[in-house]
């Protein structure tokens, strides 16, 4: 075995005539200049009697180059010209994906919908949606869209799926795949395995050595594609097909028209479900219990559940004495109601403290003012708006159409009633 040799006079330029830019100090840029004695180290030549200068300066390809932010990228000036270039493009793409939504109903038809909606509706287990990329988030949403519209759904990452995760499918349930292309390796691994008749630990074993049914024997296999000639396509049950799609983007290649397609089928596939199909065991109070919270959830209860106690009541026959006191009883906060009756019970209007400092600003033609003794039912005739609008709600109204009333009426509050109209509560804006 022949020694290394140091070789001698060697001259790199480089290093040695004027430094690039891909040069730190007269290094290459992927080297750090640092005193190896200094550190207790043996410098590189010790070991391998190569001089460390004739490392290679690092190369940058042209993929490289266009990789790197441009440094003037970010002084770009947003001039007229430049933002309506920017509004155009934008609406072309808003455009381009709402004319992808036209051409995908316009490929709907009743022999390939109706037999891929009947598989689903007739799911007596899950509905598990998978995808990989877009197509799997897509997936997730319309997963969540069926959970939430009573049809038990979950996803399935499509690699999870094949190391481990398939445990989770049964012969009850239907996988709905996302694949543009129909091409992808994982999903056709999955649909192979959902349509394999027995099941093998591995290829040497004969069918005679395991004679069970495979563990998703039963489980349908659906398939949303952009190919309905793809390979993933002859293991499929059903197809949904989006048609040979072109993007949105300048160079076709972003997953934009195709994706919102996808999303768009998928929101058609749970609605028909939902509206169509799902008989009496479905309706907005079953959509209201899977969404309790947030400001849907909200919208979705009833008002008995949401409503603000309406405090002591006060009838008509009563003086305005009595209405101060209960006005100072029923405060929240800085404001105050007091709700009237009649003797049978029965709502009149709401009394609150600005109606109040009216009465007290009252002044007759002998610079009296209003009695304390006098009842509250004469008193409100001497109001700027005796003619209150009234806005009574029954309690077992969601709050999402108590709201729209309450709009159409013109108040910000609202009185509450049960069965017999008798006032139970205030519900606030």
């Amino acid at each position: 075995m022949h020694p290394l040799t140091t070789p001698q006079n060697v001259h790199l330029p480089h290093l040695y005539d004027k430094p690039s830019t891909m040069e730190l100090g007269g290094f290459p840029r992927n080297s750090i200049p640092v005193n190896m004695g200094s550190i207790g180290c043996r410098s590189p030549n010790d070991y391998f009697s190569i001089n460390p200068a004739l490392t290679p300066p690092e190369s940058v390809t042209a993929d490289d180059a266009k990789s790197e932010t441009p440094e003037n990228d970010l002084d770009v000036e947003f001039t007229p010209q430049a933002s309506a270039a920017i509004i155009e493009r934008a609406r072309g793409i808003l455009n381009a994906e709402a004319q992808s939504l036209s051409t995908l109903s316009a490929l709907l038809a009743m022999e390939t919908f109706i037999p891929f909606i009947r598989i689903m509706h007739q799911c007596r287990g899950q509905i598990i949606l998978t995808g990989i990329g877009k197509s799997g988030l897509i997936a997730q949403k319309i997963s969540a869209t069926l959970a939430s519209t009573g049809r038990p759904s979950f996803f399935l990452h499509s690699a999870e799926a094949l190391h481990g995760d398939m445990g989770r499918i049964t012969r009850r349930d239907v996988v709905i795949a996302l694949s543009n292309s129909g091409e992808g390796p994982e999903i056709s691994q999955i649909a192979k395995s959902l349509k394999e008749s027995t099941f093998r630990i591995d290829e040497g074993s004969s069918d005679d050595d395991f004679a069970e049914d495979s563990p998703f024997s039963g489980a349908k296999f659906l398939l949303i594609t952009g190919n309905a000639r793809s390979s993933l396509a002859r293991y499929a049950d059903a197809i949904l097909s989006i048609g040979d799609m072109p993007e949105a983007c300048f160079f076709n290649i972003v997953p934009t028209n195709t994706t919102t397609a996808m999303l768009a089928l998928g929101d058609a596939l749970a609605l028909c479900l939902f509206e169509l199909l799902s008989g009496r065991r479905y309706s907005k109070k079953t959509f209201a219990s899977f969404h309790p919270g947030g400001s849907l959830g909200r919208k979705l209860v009833r008002v008995q559940h949401v409503m603000s106690p309406c405090g002591s009541l006060v009838q008509t026959v009563e003086s305005v004495r009595n209405v101060i006191a209960t006005l100072d009883a029923n405060a929240v906060g800085r404001s105050s109601t007091v709700v009237i009756v009649d003797t049978s019970y029965r709502f009149v209007r709401l009394f609150t403290d600005r109606d109040l400092r009216q009465l007290l600003l009252i002044r007759f033609p002998d610079g009296s003012g209003l009695s304390m003794d006098a009842p509250i039912g004469q008193s409100i005739a001497f109001l700027s708006q005796p003619e209150q609008p009234i806005c009574t709600i029954n309690q077992k109204m969601l709050v999402g159409d108590a709201h729209r009333m309450m709009e159409a009426h013109g108040v910000d509050i609202a009185v509450v009633t049960d069965e017999r109209q008798f006032p139970i509560g205030i519900l606030n804006m």
